[in-house]
């Protein structure tokens, strides 16, 4: 599962030995972002659901300062074994998937080992529901596509040339449907939490 890859290399980065030198005077031009979080997820006939997140981007530094770079990202999302009847499809809400591909920026402040890094993620989103009828017929689903945008504000300390750990708040906020509709039994939009690390790479 793509969410668990992400939160084992998370993991492994954290509790490594001390890093190579990589740059002792200013960020790399590229690094590898990471991000893990809970996030609510609100319906319309069940209380709120949170979920667990996932991010992994590539960042390119600009100036060492301003940073833009692509990234993708998955809701591991469970909890929630409603039926409903959506689109005249008799639909699992436990089969949804909620995967995103976009463009993210931000920009460092840095006060010795403190970093606050602003973020903005435009995102692409992938919905998909299956139907009770999935098994036996592969059409039998909803295939919808969303924009998204995510205001972020990261927190965190260099730990050392090659480590940067910390705190990740934001909103998502879901802009429009480009294929299907917005559903009252699974809205997004909301404030997350969870943890970052960035990884300056040559």
């Amino acid at each position: 599962m793509r969410f668990s890859t992400y939160l084992i290399i998370f993991l492994i980065v954290s509790l490594r030995g001390p890093a190579q030198k990589i740059d002792t005077s200013q960020f790399s031009r590229l690094s590898i972002y990471l991000e893990t979080n809970i996030k609510p997820v609100a319906s319309q006939n069940t209380q709120t659901i949170y979920c667990y997140q996932g991010q992994l981007a590539i960042e390119y530094n600009l100036f060492s300062k301003f940073q833009i770079g692509i990234f993708g990202q998955t809701l591991l999302y469970s909890g929630n074994y409603e039926i409903a009847n959506i689109d005249n499809k008799i639909i699992e809400l436990s089969s949804i998937e909620y995967n995103t591909c976009g463009i993210t920026t931000g920009y460092k402040f840095q006060l010795n080992k403190i970093i606050l890094n602003p973020k903005l993620d435009f995102g692409y989103n992938f919905f998909l529901l299956k139907s009770l009828d999935f098994p036996t017929d592969e059409n039998e689903f909803l295939d919808y596509r969303y924009l998204s945008l995510t205001p972020k504000i990261n927190l965190g300390c260099k730990i050392n040339d090659g480590l940067i750990l910390g705190l990740n708040f934001g909103y998502n906020y879901q802009l429009t449907a480009l294929k299907g509709s917005k559903l009252e039994e699974f809205n997004p939009n909301g404030i997350q939490g969870g943890i970052f690390a960035i990884i300056p790479i040559n």
